[in-house]
């Protein structure tokens, strides 16, 4: 049987321990789950946990209810420059303006870890990217 972790990622480090062979995270920060995965099969544990850990604190934040992750896990689409726009059709989360510091806080702080993980990708493995929206976007686009 092959396992697949699910719930974020949360127990990744444990799961592949334990067997599993993989993981389904949101598409946000795909790159920094496959460094993750990449770094504890190439025998590098102590790197896939040091990657993990700094991931756990952004996934405590924004994964506090489904429309919550989806609001979020869009805004950091937009930020890396993947969509247009952060837009979510009704009904939606809307944090207020100190739940949104606390998540500025957190994407400062992984954003080193965006940029060493599109370092390490090899030239032909590139992502075609737009250029980044806004911050607090108030654009409209219901096709991202």
């Amino acid at each position: 049987m092959r396992i697949f972790l699910g719930n974020g990622g949360f127990q990744m480090i444990e799961g592949l321990d334990r067997g599993a062979i993989g993981v389904m995270p949101g598409c946000s920060m795909f790159d920094i789950y496959l460094s993750i995965y990449n770094a504890w099969c190439e025998g590098n544990r102590p790197e896939a946990l040091r990657l993990h850990n700094q991931l756990l604190a952004m996934l405590n934040h924004i994964r506090q209810d489904v429309e919550q992750i989806i609001h979020y896990e869009k805004r950091i689409l937009a930020r890396r420059g993947f969509i247009k726009t952060d837009y979510c059709r009704k009904p939606s989360f809307t944090p207020d303006a100190h739940f949104d510091r606390l998540f500025d806080e957190q994407y400062e702080n992984l954003k080193p870890l965006f940029d060493s993980v599109a370092e390490a990708r090899p030239a032909s493995a590139a992502i075609p990217r737009r250029k980044p929206a806004l911050a607090g976007s108030s654009l409209q686009d219901s096709r991202d």
